[in-house]
């Protein structure tokens, strides 16, 4: 007995977003017209693309993006893997890297205080507000 495997129960279905609450999202984000507002946007334009995770995303660094394509370094089998971006998704990941500037850290996502960006602050910022 001690040597029979117990089999893996079935997960949950993770629930996704619609084209539509997609686009509410984006438009939501764009109203804020701040700093932290693009980079977020940028952030879920990265994310609906590539499907990195989230451990991912905090670990790119400027240098990793290359015209349509980001290099993902701290990837969870710690394989380094290409991923693709769309060309809207592009264009608005130039913008923010010339916004963005020269700072000291050469993370890509950067706080409201030039410091690179960590999993719970996206955590925080990303998560759907109750009662709105």
């Amino acid at each position: 007995m001690k040597n029979i495997k117990l089999l893996r129960d079935r997960q949950k279905t993770i629930e996704t977003l619609d084209n539509k609450e997609i686009e509410k999202l984006i438009r939501t984000i764009r109203k804020e017209k701040t700093f932290i507002s693009f980079r977020d946007e940028v952030i879920i334009l990265v994310f609906l693309d590539t499907g990195v995770r989230l451990s991912e995303l905090v670990g790119i660094e400027v240098d990793d993006v290359r015209g349509n394509i980001i290099i993902i370094r701290r990837t969870k089998n710690l394989f380094e893997r290409t991923v693709y971006l769309s060309e809207t998704t592009q264009e608005q990941l130039s913008r923010y890297i010339k916004i963005r500037g020269d700072v000291e850290t050469t993370k890509l996502f950067l706080s409201q205080d030039n410091k690179e960006l960590n999993r719970h602050s996206i955590q925080t910022r990303l998560r759907p507000k109750r009662g709105k």
